[in-house]
């Protein structure tokens, strides 16, 4: 019966990885792209993507080329928001100052 006293204790100090929010954002950025797009839309965006998958891979190269080269700083509370924040979004929301994700990753001085 312990044991089961601790889990939400556990579940509540876990902390995303930077890799491991790199391929969940992108999947799920991807996933809502492709999922929001009017059926006329869709051929322009095969186009661009190629596919939601190739439209993932491509999207987790770019973040982390750029998180290399502005020397960038995690924070993993933030990355939990924000991917519950686009899990919540709808496809008509527009980003606001106020988006979660845009403060995952951090200048370091």
């Amino acid at each position: 019966m312990r044991h089961l006293l601790l889990i939400p204790f556990l579940l509540a100090c876990s902390t995303i990885t930077e890799e491991d929010f790199l391929v969940s954002y992108s999947e799920e950025k991807c996933s809502q792209i492709f999922s929001c797009v009017s059926g006329e839309d869709q051929a322009t965006l095969d186009e661009i993507y190629g596919s939601q998958e190739q439209c993932a891979i491509d999207m987790q190269a770019d973040l982390s080329s750029s998180i290399e080269i502005n020397g960038l700083e995690f924070q993993s509370q933030q990355a939990e928001e924000c991917l519950s924040h686009i899990q919540t979004n709808e496809c008509n929301t527009e980003s606001t100052d106020e988006d979660p994700c845009n403060l995952v990753w951090i200048v370091v001085e």
